[in-house]
C-alpha cells in the first residue's frame, strides 16, 4: 500500500464527536515525509519530526516546549508506550512511533 493511500485512510472516518482531519507518515530517520492527507496546504516541518524523534527517548521535554505540528503548539498531556499525546483548545494529536513502515 503506498502511504498516502494509508494516511487517507485515517482521515476517512464517519462524522462523530472527534474526526482525524490530516495524518501524515514520516521516517524519523531524516524527518523527510514518506505519505499525507489531504496533499493540500501545509506539511509538518523536517525539524518538527526531529524535535519529536528526540521527545520519544526524553518526553519531559515537552513540559516547556509542548508539540509543533503545522506550526501549531498542542500543549504536551503525556506519552503511552509509543504514543505521544496533545492538545489544543479545539485539536488533539496522536503521534506514534514504530520501527514498521519501509515500502
Amino acid at each position: 500500500m503506498k502511504w498516502d493511500e494509508f494516511a487517507r485512510q485515517l482521515t476517512d472516518v464517519a462524522s462523530g464527536s472527534g474526526k482525524c482531519v490530516f495524518a501524515a507518515i514520516h521516517s524519523t530517520e531524516d524527518g523527510t515525509c514518506l505519505g499525507r492527507y489531504p496533499k493540500d496546504g501545509q506539511q509538518v516541518k523536517v525539524n518538527e519530526i526531529m524535535h519529536i524523534k528526540k521527545a520519544f527517548r526524553d518526553p519531559t521535554i515537552l513540559y516547556s516546549s509542548g508539540i509543533t505540528l503545522k506550526d501549531t503548539r498542542f500543549t504536551y498531556v503525556k506519552v503511552e508506550k509509543n504514543v505521544l499525546l496533545g492538545r489544543t483548545t479545539h485539536l488533539a494529536c496522536l503521534i506514534m512511533q514504530t520501527d514498521k513502515g519501509q515500502e
